[in-house]
């Protein structure tokens, strides 16, 4: 097998290190490694410029004026074929550059949505889990006439979302992966949601103090908006907040059955 591998690393004792991993590794199999080294982000986009045959990218955290994790976004914009791992000596940035583009099929049922997109953000997490982590990743909608209603894009879409959730009842969907290096376990829990109605500038007041741009139907149940404008709920509190603790505990409960039963 050839293969072209490029190390991007600031400090050059580490490039060298690696370098001379790679290259243990790549005689080891009997594999063809055509190998280039970088001192910074910048160098290698420079060169990345003008040749994109790159395989697999070794690159520093790390660095600066640029660093890893930018130069990582920038890549993906361009190129998802190359293999990027990520070198660090702190667990703080292990899961720095984990972005999942949450898009779903077309003929997806809207509550299996959440569900689908938690696998979907589980699987896209680049780190291996070893024997004693379990990995867990959620997903919330907010379904109004069995439309889904997800993170406003700016201020109008926000009140516009609000008013269509104002004197009436909606449901909250939150989908959980539990996920363990031998086992995994999906599902989904949904809470009934009833809104009083709304004025405008009750509305209008909310979103302009809160910006509740990253919320999915445009409101936190936790703020002001839930404490004005909740009258009921039908299921948990938590999953309106973005995980269903409870059930997240059963289903923990049932996969550390599974995965080490107790010896009677």
């Amino acid at each position: 097998m050839n293969c072209t591998v490029a190390i991007c690393d600031d400090a050059a004792a580490d490039r060298d290190y690696l370098q001379t991993l790679v290259k243990r590794w790549a005689a080891d199999r009997g594999h063809r490694v055509e190998l280039t080294l970088y001192p910074s982000a910048e160098s290698f986009l420079f060169r990345y410029a003008e040749d994109k045959d790159v395989q697999i990218l070794l690159l520093d955290i790390e660095m600066g004026p640029m660093d890893g994790v930018s130069l990582a976004r920038t890549l993906r914009k361009e190129n998802d074929a190359v293999q990027i791992v990520f070198i660090t000596g702190y667990s703080d940035y292990i899961a720095d550059g984990y972005e999942v583009e949450e898009t779903y099929p077309a003929t997806l049922e809207a509550a299996r949505v959440p569900e689908y997109l938690s696998r979907l953000k589980s699987h896209s997490y680049p780190v291996p889990l070893g024997e004693d982590d379990v990995l867990i990743t959620a997903d919330t909608v907010v379904l109004c006439d069995g439309r889904i209603l997800g993170k406003p894009a700016g201020r109008e879409e926000a009140e516009a979302m609000l008013a269509a959730l104002s004197g009436r009842c909606h449901r909250v969907v939150t989908g959980v992966t539990l996920r363990h290096a031998r086992a995994e376990r999906s599902f989904s829990v949904a809470s009934d949601v009833w809104f009083r109605p709304l004025r405008g500038e009750e509305i209008a007041y909310y979103v302009e103090h809160y910006r509740p741009f990253d919320k999915a139907g445009a409101y936190g149940i936790q703020e002001w908006i839930g404490y004005v404008a909740i009258e009921r709920i039908e299921g948990s509190f938590y999953n309106v907040m973005g995980l269903p603790v409870q059930a997240v505990y059963a289903e923990l409960e049932r996969l550390a059955d599974a995965l080490w039963p107790q010896q009677e």
